[in-house]
């Protein structure tokens, strides 16, 4: 099992990846488009996704795997516009200079 702090830069990459990387899907749906342009709401979703893909899912309930899914989809939601936020901060800092 990888730790919490691994699976959230996941998410992140994710997150930023399907966001800034994928063109193919900007353009396609204005409700899509308001989705990869909103870091919290795409974090929500690489969240729940990437807790799907972590081994060790059917050891859990169905009820302790939803409440873990849904705590991994907002603390993924929370880091990804927190560190979001902070890069695009620091860019705007160092780019006028």
């Amino acid at each position: 099992m990888l730790p919490d702090f691994a699976c959230l830069l996941i998410c992140y990459g994710l997150m930023f990846g399907v966001a800034n990387k994928i063109e193919f899907l900007h353009g396609r749906f204005s409700w899509l488009d308001s989705l990869l342009s909103c870091p919290y709401c795409l974090g929500f979703h690489t969240g729940y996704l990437v807790y799907l893909a972590l081994p060790g899912l059917g050891e859990a309930t169905l009820l302790e795997n939803l409440q873990f899914g849904l705590a991994w989809a907002f603390a993924s939601s929370a880091f990804c516009y927190a560190v979001d936020t902070s890069i695009r901060l620091i860019e705007a800092r160092t780019s006028n200079r």
